[in-house]
């Protein structure tokens, strides 16, 4: 809705050549793909920490949305997380999992876990679980990739709860699932921290992180407006999330 609502409000709102996901860190494609775009201002989704730091120190201006933008001189939006994904663990564990592997993408990793990342394996350490890269695993970021580590984890050391920060990921991890014949959940628990209109079709009805998006869309709507009027706006705006507990999560079995 974001762009359609900009227009509305008199901007010209376009999506640049490359997306957060496809740039990733290079920041010399980055550098080139702003060279090459006539925009007076950017918003920019789920950028690494690398990329939104390289737009901190730019003189346009610039908002970020959900990124690693966290301690940064930049304006923001996103919803606060943090707590839900440390309910998230101390649920799964309070079911019994231990083998619980939470799959985010690069950008949320690297260089350094996420905030949400961070609180997420804080909590599975104080429930007393021994933490390590298995619950925050390092994977190629393409569909090869991802397939290869689900097989390698289900192959080795199979978690019976899978927590996935993106709705393509859950999806993707559904799908293979059902192709090696295992039930959702009773089989494995699976989470998404995202939520997609996608997932109101799903039943047995997923469990995930909900909150306002339009609480986010308007922030940007301010930040556009007072750019028209000449002001410098670096608020850091959070809007509350919750943990919505679906019927894709259940015991864990014993092996």
């Amino acid at each position: 809705d974001l762009p359609y609502q900009l227009s509305a409000a008199g901007h010209q709102a376009f999506y640049a050549k490359y997306s957060t996901v496809q740039i990733g860190t290079n920041i010399r494609r980055l550098k080139r793909m702003v060279d090459e775009t006539q925009a007076d201002a950017w918003v920019v989704f789920a950028g690494s920490k690398e990329l939104v730091g390289w737009f901190a120190e730019q003189p346009k201006p610039v908002i970020s949305i959900w990124g690693r933008h966290h301690g940064m001189p930049i304006a923001s939006a996103e919803p606060e997380r943090s707590q839900a994904y440390a309910e998230i663990a101390r649920e799964l564990v309070a079911l019994g999992h231990r083998n619980i592997v939470l799959l985010a993408r690069h950008g949320l990793r690297r260089p350094s876990p996420g905030p949400n990342e961070q609180a997420f394996l804080d909590e599975l350490a104080e429930q007393g679980i021994s933490v390590s890269d298995y619950h925050l695993p390092e994977w190629k970021e393409t569909t090869e990739g991802f397939q290869a580590q689900l097989q390698r984890m289900f192959k080795l050391t199979p978690p019976t709860a899978l927590v996935m920060d993106d709705t393509s990921l859950f999806t993707a991890a559904l799908q293979f699932l059902s192709q090696v014949g295992l039930t959702v959940p009773g089989d494995v628990s699976l989470v998404c921290t995202e939520h997609d209109q996608s997932l109101e079709w799903c039943s047995p009805t997923v469990s995930h992180i909900r909150w306002d998006r339009r609480l986010l869309i308007r922030r940007v709507l301010r930040w556009a407006r007072r750019l028209g009027e000449g002001k410098r706006d670096l608020k850091a705006y959070t809007c509350q999330a919750e943990f919505v507990r679906g019927e894709t999560i259940g015991l864990a079995v014993k092996k």
